[in-house]
C-alpha cells in the first residue's frame, strides 16, 4: 500500500480503541489561564477536574499548578492533557493542598542561618506551609526543606524547643483560575466524510487507523452514538454504504477528492473548480497539512 501515513494525522484523543474525540461530536479539550493568583499555596498543591460534560466517552483532562516558592502565589498552568468531551468552560476544578504536618523541633538555635532549626521528621512539609507552633503569633511560612532543616520566613530561632510540636498547614486562598473548551482534540487531524456500513447517510467522520493506501478505519456521530467501520476512498461526492471522501485543494483553492493516500503522495479526481484546476484527475503529487505549494497539495483537516 505504500509507506503508511503518520499516526498524528488520525484520531488520537479519547479512550482505547477510539470511543472519543472528534470535532463534529463536540470532543473539545480545555485551555487553562490563572485569573487571581491568590497566596500561600504550598507546593504541591494540585488541580482535579471533572469529567467532561458529554459523560463517559470524554477523557479527563490534567494539569500542573507553577507556584511561587516566595509567595505561595499560583503563577502559571500548564495543561499535561487537554481531555475531551469538554463543550463549555469548567468551573468545578478542585484545588487540593498538602495535608497538615505536625513534627518535633530537634534542638535550638540557628543551624545555617538566623531563620533555620531543624525538626525530627521533614516528610510532608511543603515550601509555603504556614508554621504554627509553642510560640504565640505569627511564626511564618516555609521557604525551604533541607532534608529535616526548615527555612522559615521569619527569624523563630532560640524560640523553640525540643519539646515544641510544631504544626506545617496549608493556607493558600483567593486564586482563581479559568478553565474552557477552545481546545479541538484532534486538531490537525484528515477530516473525512464518509457512509459506515450499518449507517443511513454520509456523515463527518474520523479516521482512527489506516487499514491500506484506499480504505480507513473510521467512525461518526450518528445521532449521539459513535458508530465504527472500515471505509474505502471514492471518486465521487455522492457516497454509498462503505464508501468516503477525503478532500486537498491546490494554491487556486480548487478542490479534489483523494482516491489514493500515501505517507507523501495523494492521487486526486478534481472535484470543484475555484478559479481553475491545477492538477488533472489521476495526478499524483505530494501533500501536507499546512498549504499547497508547488507540487503539492494541501489535505484538508479538522483545523479547517
Amino acid at each position: 500500500m505504500g509507506r503508511p501515513i503518520k499516526a498524528r494525522y488520525f484520531l488520537r484523543g479519547g479512550k482505547v480503541p477510539s470511543d472519543s474525540s472528534f470535532v463534529p461530536h463536540g470532543f473539545f479539550g480545555l485551555s487553562g489561564s490563572v485569573t487571581t493568583q491568590g497566596l500561600w499555596y504550598p507546593q504541591g498543591t494540585y488541580i482535579t477536574f471533572p469529567q467532561g460534560q458529554i459523560g463517559s466517552e470524554s477523557v479527563t483532562a490534567t494539569a500542573n499548578l507553577t507556584i511561587s516558592t516566595s509567595t505561595g502565589a499560583i503563577t502559571g498552568i500548564t495543561m499535561t492533557n487537554v481531555g475531551s468531551g469538554y463543550n463549555s468552560t469548567v468551573t468545578n476544578y478542585t484545588i487540593t493542598q498538602p495535608a497538615t504536618v505536625t513534627s518535633t523541633v530537634n534542638g535550638t538555635g540557628p543551624v545555617t542561618a538566623t531563620n533555620t532549626f531543624t525538626v525530627g521528621s521533614a516528610v510532608g512539609i511543603q515550601i509555603g506551609m504556614l508554621i504554627s507552633g509553642a510560640q504565640a503569633g505569627y511564626n511564618g511560612h516555609v521557604q525551604a526543606v533541607n532534608g529535616n532543616v526548615i527555612t522559615s520566613t521569619v527569624n523563630n530561632n532560640g524560640t523553640w524547643t525540643n519539646a515544641s510540636n510544631l504544626t506545617f498547614s496549608s493556607t493558600g486562598s483567593g486564586a482563581v483560575l479559568y478553565f474552557s473548551a477552545v481546545t479541538p482534540a484532534d486538531t490537525n487531524t484528515i477530516a473525512a466524510t464518509a457512509y459506515i456500513p450499518g449507517d443511513t447517510q454520509g456523515r463527518a467522520a474520523a479516521i482512527v487507523k489506516q487499514e491500506g493506501s484506499h480504505r480507513y478505519l473510521v467512525e461518526a456521530d450518528v445521532s449521539g452514538t459513535l458508530r465504527q467501520g472500515i471505509c474505502k476512498l471514492a471518486s465521487t461526492s455522492t457516497l454509498t454504504a462503505g464508501l468516503m471522501t477525503i478532500t486537498a485543494l491546490d494554491t487556486n483553492g480548487s478542490s479534489y477528492l483523494v482516491t489514493k493516500l500515501t505517507s507523501r503522495k495523494a492521487r486526486l479526481v478534481q472535484y470543484i473548480n475555484n478559479g481553475g484546476f491545477v492538477y488533472a484527475t489521476g495526478a499524483v503529487v505530494k501533500w501536507n497539512t499546512s498549504g499547497a505549494g508547488t507540487n503539492t497539495v494541501q489535505i484538508v483537516t479538522n483545523a479547517n
